[in-house]
């Protein structure tokens, strides 16, 4: 089972166990359905309800077994995660690349250690102890292993070095 973070329990929302929930996530719409699992603390919950807020404010979700407000104290400022395998794509996510080493010509060369989502998605490395950005376009990026833990860089990236 593949878990990808998805968002993060921020507070309680009212005493009945509701919480109020963080989410940039690209596929939040398909990932927050009612009957999906959401893995928070290692612990598996089901999803009872999810409404979107829109324009920055907190989302909020209701999840079987967590019923009062002191339930959703013990896991805010969790992290929430879900199997990949609920999304129906086969498209490397952003954060799939946290941990993958990075070579240039075969020779390794850093690991990621963050990505910077958005219009134009960061690998960020440290190589020879400096903080290097390589853009995740395909005119840097030659190949992507998630299954080899290994991103192999176009001789174009060497020059971000």
């Amino acid at each position: 089972m593949g878990l990808i973070k998805v968002g993060r329990v921020i507070r309680p929302h009212g005493v009945k166990g509701a919480m109020k929930v963080s989410s940039d996530f690209k596929y939040k719409k398909d990932v927050f359905k009612p009957g999906n699992i959401l893995t928070i603390n290692k612990k598996d919950y089901k999803l009872i309800s999810y409404s979107f807020a829109g324009g920055g404010q907190l989302d909020i979700a209701a999840l079987e077994g967590i019923n009062t407000i002191d339930d959703v104290i013990a896991i805010r400022q969790n992290d929430i995660y879900v199997d990949k395998r609920i999304l129906n794509t086969d498209e490397i996510l952003d954060q799939e690349l946290i941990g993958l080493n990075v070579y240039l010509n075969n020779e390794l060369i850093g690991m990621v250690e963050e990505v910077e989502s958005g219009i134009n998605p960061l690998i960020i490395l440290y190589h020879d102890n400096k903080k290097v950005y390589i853009p995740r376009q395909d005119v840097f990026i030659a190949s992507i292993d998630i299954d080899q833990d290994r991103i192999e860089l176009t001789n174009e990236a060497g020059g971000l070095l």
